[in-house]
């Protein structure tokens, strides 16, 4: 699938931002452990929970996701062999093993696929089983775990959030006491937690580097609403920064504060509520220097869109990437259509100020897409961006997003 993009005309309505799919696919997958019914509100509506709610109903599940609700029952016989071969595509099946660990102590499923974003081994996640005293056993299509998990002390050589979150998953149930060290603290897995306790769940230290779990033997049913997504937030207070500004709702700003403070030390006014951000540029902005990393440093799925705003500041912006190798796929793409990029090792150099002229681009990851759709907006004549649908994966009501604020954004076959 392809996409025509070109500039902004007018800026005009605020954005509602959607709920957080790093947020639903692990929430989706706890449900599997509840004994009775789990009703999940402000699940985002796109391809990611799409396949993850044909995963589900593909083991014995009949779910819909309807007006962003899902009604998850309980069932009696769930198959513990995944064989949908849409796990291959979607990262997030990964949590199926936490919850399916959880609650029947063994399962078999292929692979976790997912963008390519360079060495994204489940080590910490496999490590983490064994040392609950499961077997593992693993071939070139599948992973086949069971075991009679106990309660222990988990210490993580690096705070993982798919490693948190699996490690929860499977241990609120185990009977005695699970340490969790170095924790990730992304506001992601602090939904996961608070998702947990809704239904039972005994967790301390939530939020914290370090969370320690009781097992309990019942989850109850609960009804549960889950954050809205601060990288879909922190894309468009980006595209805001670049043009004329914009107004985010629905949103925590706590969840963005290492954005907001590189916004407004490049130059930007925000202005924060309750549960919305305004955005203002009124001068030119300065350059800046990032350092991705952990929550709550600077995110890795903002570092594509953070770049195309380099691009339009006099200067050299710096942004280096801790944690994936690949993801910087998107200057490929950019530097066609004139972005001055150099790259050494970890860290891009970015040069501007360099004006963006048409092109046709390729995306290779959802994050890339989102850089080269923000960079299309700057160009006066259409942009063509093939491999479009991986933007889907992401980013809810996209096309009605970007028509409200001017973008003429058109999809072609």
């Amino acid at each position: 699938m392809k996409a025509k993009v070109k500039e902004i005309k007018y800026y005009a309505n605020v954005i509602p931002i959607s709920g957080a799919k790093n947020s639903a696919l692990p929430i989706i997958c706890a449900s599997i452990l509840c004994d009775e019914e789990v009703i999940l509100n402000n699940i985002p509506d796109i391809e990611d929970t799409k396949l993850l709610i044909d995963i589900m109903n593909s083991i014995g599940y009949q779910i819909k996701l309807i007006n962003n609700t899902l009604i998850i029952p309980p069932i009696k016989n769930i198959n513990n062999y995944i064989r949908n071969k849409k796990v291959s595509k979607l990262r997030g099946s990964y949590y199926f093993i936490g919850a399916l660990m959880g609650k029947m102590g063994k399962l078999k499923i292929l692979h976790p696929g997912g963008c390519n974003l360079g060495n994204r081994p489940i080590n910490y996640h496999l490590d983490a089983f064994r040392n609950m005293n499961a077997t593992i056993k693993e071939s070139k299509k599948y992973l086949k775990i069971e075991g009679n998990l106990i309660a222990t002390t988990h210490e993580l050589e690096f705070p993982s959030v798919g490693a948190t979150i699996n490690i929860l998953l499977a241990s609120v149930h185990i009977q005695g006491s699970t340490i969790i060290s170095n924790a990730a603290m992304e506001p992601e897995v602090t939904d996961v937690c608070n998702f947990l306790v809704s239904m039972g769940a005994k967790i301390e230290g939530i939020g914290t580097r370090c969370l320690h779990i009781q097992g309990v033997k019942h989850f109850k049913k609960t009804n549960y609403t889950i954050i809205s997504d601060r990288i879909e937030a922190g894309t468009f207070l980006i595209l805001g920064a670049m043009h004329k500004g914009i107004t985010i709702t629905n949103i925590d700003y706590t969840t963005l504060t290492s954005l907001i403070n590189v916004l407004k030390n490049c130059g930007c006014e925000i202005s924060c509520n309750h549960r919305s951000i305004t955005l203002k540029r009124n001068k030119p902005l300065i350059p800046f220097s990032i350092r991705i990393g952990t929550y709550p440093d600077f995110p890795t799925d903002l570092g594509p869109q953070i770049s195309v705003l380099g691009t339009q500041i006099e200067g050299i912006s710096y942004l280096e990437e801790t944690i994936y190798t690949k993801r910087f796929s998107h200057i490929v793409s950019l530097k066609k259509m004139g972005a001055d990029f150099y790259l050494n090792d970890t860290t891009l150099h970015i040069h501007g100020y360099t004006p963006l002229h048409q092109a046709e681009l390729d995306c290779y990851d959802l994050r890339c897409s989102a850089a080269l759709l923000l960079a299309t907006t700057l160009c006066k004549n259409y942009s063509v961006i093939n491999h479009i649908e991986i933007l889907f994966r992401g980013y809810e009501n996209i096309e009605q997003k970007l028509a409200s604020l001017g973008i003429d954004f058109q999809l072609m076959k």
